[in-house]
């Protein structure tokens, strides 16, 4: 039952690191469930007011992975493309953070899948504070507190004190974390995350005796935490042009999502053993052979070859490597969460079974 319940690319992730590290600490099999499930996990509907006075009907998540160590604390994000796996595997993440930091929290995550930049500013507000009044049951100072995750900020935050609120009768500020300054935030806490990715990359720098003026960092998405991080790396002497950023802004397939990085020509790949199926790729003129040794995706041999393609990875923005597949058959190794259009492929999960020419 708890297989088919919590499933996908994203719990897999976290089932599979857990896994790596019971064996490791020759952890019981019969403790093993007990440390990868959810304490709870809350699944909700609920309808929204929409501008055009249309009532729109929504799916809401929370996932309380363990209290042994205190309340739940942890996120919520506005994504189209979550789930119920997706937020349990996030859960568990925060219980590993907060149990590794010795922090009195457990995991906790939650989530509404909607595409937030889809709606008007009043439709973002009626369904901050619908999601947060279907959570009222679940969720308090000392069983889980909320905080902003990818799609929510600041604001989200605040209409979720402000309905807790309303409900308890008193301002009950310690809801949530990551709210305005002005209703009891903390200064600093929109920096800290890039800020922490910023010196984290730095210490790795120093393990691998790099040094910063010589780095190349490719920040991946240009939000609160990339733009944030970009400006760490260059406050500890990463070169501001050796800096770049990929943007998400539905862009066509063709333009390169690096913004100002050094355009390269397209070439033959270092390592061609002339050998395995041939991958053409049409518009940037290029046909290279596919070695399963070397690339685990067709996302790798394009960036051998300089052939332009955004990446988008597991950001919360999927599809954004999506292109147009010519000729011949793919695989998926993962797969993704959603398939493609019809007569498209992700570049960045798909390898190719047999001979296949694709629009890039």
């Amino acid at each position: 039952m708890l297989n088919s319940l919590f499933t996908g690319p994203v719990f897999e992730m976290a089932r599979d690191q857990l896994l790596v590290i019971a064996n490791h600490l020759s952890i019981p099999e019969d403790e093993r469930d007990w440390l990868l499930y959810p304490k709870r996990a809350i699944v909700v509907t609920f309808p929204v007011r929409m501008e055009d006075n249309r009532t729109e009907l929504f799916i809401g998540y929370r996932v309380q992975h363990h209290l042994a160590l205190g309340p739940a604390k942890g996120g919520t994000r506005f994504a189209a493309n979550i789930d119920i796996g997706e937020i349990a595997a996030l859960a568990i993440w925060m219980s590993w953070k907060c149990a590794l930091a010795d922090l009195p929290f457990g995991g906790g995550k939650g989530g509404v899948a909607v595409d937030p930049r889809a709606l008007r500013p009043k439709e973002l507000e009626n369904l901050s504070r619908r999601y947060m009044q279907e959570m009222i049951p679940f969720v308090g100072p000392r069983t889980d507190v909320m905080a902003p995750d990818m799609g929510t900020n600041e604001q989200v935050m605040a209409w979720f004190m402000d309905t807790y609120s309303m409900y308890q009768g008193v301002t009950v500020p310690e809801i949530v974390t990551g709210k305005p300054v002005g209703t009891g935030g903390t200064l600093g806490r929109r920096e800290a995350t890039g800020h922490g990715v910023a010196f984290l990359a730095f210490r790795a720098l120093d393990a691998l005796d790099i040094a910063p003026a010589t780095a190349t960092a490719i920040v991946q998405g240009f939000g609160n935490v990339g733009s944030h991080a970009a400006m760490g790396l260059a406050a500890r002497g990463v070169p501001p042009g050796r800096i770049h950023a990929e943007i998400f802004a539905g862009l066509a397939a063709m333009t390169p999502g690096v913004v100002g990085a050094v355009t390269k020509t397209p070439h033959q790949p270092p390592l061609d053993l002339e050998t395995g199926p041939l991958v053409s790729f049409a518009r940037s003129g290029i046909t290279a052979h596919w070695n399963p040794a070397v690339y685990q995706s067709m996302l790798e041999l394009a960036e051998a070859c300089d052939v332009p393609v955004r990446w988008a990875c597991r950001t919360g923005v999927c599809h954004n490597c999506e292109s147009g597949l010519v000729s011949g058959k793919i695989v998926y190794e993962p797969q993704p969460l959603d398939l493609p259009a019809t007569g498209n492929l992700l570049i960045c999960c798909s390898r190719p079974v047999g001979d296949v020419v694709v629009d890039l």
